[in-house]
């Protein structure tokens, strides 16, 4: 349509330009096209806020999911390569874990995980199906009618 309009707009010379530029402005079609431009312009930058939200929450599968279904950008493509990244380096993380044989080591490197993706279902169900080690040196002292439980902690920074 903008191909034929240009075309037409040559072929007229200036005055031509001027009465086209007026149909293009009072045309029903051509407004409503407009109009139903702009809405799908507005609606790509809800979705494109949306995946930026989902990456502010570290849910970097479920923005790559949404994304997939997105047209291309220089904004976009910034997204897309945040995603990718912080999904390589979980997914990376992941298969660290195979070397570790320390059960706490282990669920820590899945709390890492989750630290950079936190939809990471692998991560989850590893840590799900991997309960932390007993606590040691666990002492109980009663003080009257009161019971004291002391143990050690475990070495996580999560």
């Amino acid at each position: 349509m903008k191909a034929k309009i240009v075309f037409l707009m040559e072929l007229a010379g200036l005055d031509g330009i001027k009465k086209l530029e007026t149909v293009r402005k009072t045309h029903p079609q051509l407004a409503l096209l407009k109009r139903k431009c702009n809405e799908v312009q507005q609606q790509a930058e809800n979705n494109l806020e949306s995946v930026k939200d989902l990456c502010k929450k570290k849910l970097y599968y479920k923005a790559r999911a949404a994304v997939a279904s997105m047209g291309s950008s220089p904004q976009i493509a910034q997204v897309r390569a945040e995603i990718d990244s912080a999904i390589d380096i979980a997914e990376k993380q992941i298969l660290s874990v195979s070397q570790i044989q320390d059960t706490n080591a282990r669920i820590d490197k899945y709390m890492q995980v989750l630290s950079i993706c936190a939809d990471c279902e692998k991560a989850k169900v590893a840590i799900e199906s991997n309960p932390p080690t007993a606590p040691t040196a666990f002492v109980s002292e009663i003080n009257g009618t009161s019971i004291r439980i002391k143990w050690n902690k475990l070495n996580s920074q999560y």
